[in-house]
């Protein structure tokens, strides 16, 4: 299966099939190199020999892209920098925590059963979540919070189906066959764009 990301294939589309049939596709080719700045995050060396396939690509167009992603790549240093001092402290913090949890007793202050509203009496099960439950309220098996679970695996289920459908090739091929068919190139882009397809690559794509 082709495995370049698939920003890249559709920047290709436009610069190589519809330049070649004498359309003019700067704001086709504009639309896709913002939606590769905001959403995929590219190197743009690679963005740069894809377009340089076309020496007939408005250099205005170019520059405006090499432009914010400069910008780009300076706003993520700093960010970096930020990020990097943020961690620090909560990392020395999390080290705190963990500390107390080892060597100091947990208060829990729930007087009320999370499931039934009834005030609780032993036994009774406390989680890390702060929601505490009668021992008759919780299944037999029961080992994480009935509250907080169900949030948890939904968001789980719901990366993990986004993450097998961007990166099935069956979908890929179909969206490029979608692309050439179409008279509204940049319409199919956006729709697939909404499912998934284009997740922002990993960096061992490009090793």
């Amino acid at each position: 299966a082709n495995t370049q990301p698939h920003w890249l294939r559709v920047l290709d589309y436009f610069v190589n099939h519809e330049c070649r049939e004498g359309k003019d596709v700067s704001a086709e080719v504009e639309e896709v190199l913002e939606c590769i700045h905001d959403k995929s995050h590219l190197p743009p060396m690679l963005v740069l020999q894809t377009l340089s396939k076309n020496k007939e690509i408005n250099m205005e167009v170019v520059r405006r892209y090499l432009s914010k992603s400069m910008d780009m790549q300076n706003r993520q240093i700093e960010e970096a920098h930020t990020e990097s001092s943020r961690l620090e402290k909560e990392t020395a913090q999390m080290e705190k925590e963990i500390k107390a949890l080892r060597t100091k007793p947990i208060l829990f202050q729930n007087n009320k059963c999370s499931a039934c509203m009834n005030p609780l009496d032993l036994p009774s099960v406390h989680f890390f979540c702060m929601h505490s439950y009668h021992q008759r309220c919780l299944e037999d098996t029961e080992a994480e919070c009935p509250i907080c679970a169900p949030l948890a695996h939904n968001v789980w289920e719901i990366q993990s189906a986004l993450a097998r459908q961007a990166s099935d090739p069956k979908s890929a091929e179909k969206f490029f066959r979608k692309l050439k068919d179409s008279s509204d190139g940049f319409s199919v882009v956006a729709e697939q764009f909404s499912r998934g397809l284009f997740a922002a690559p990993r960096m061992d794509e490009f090793t």
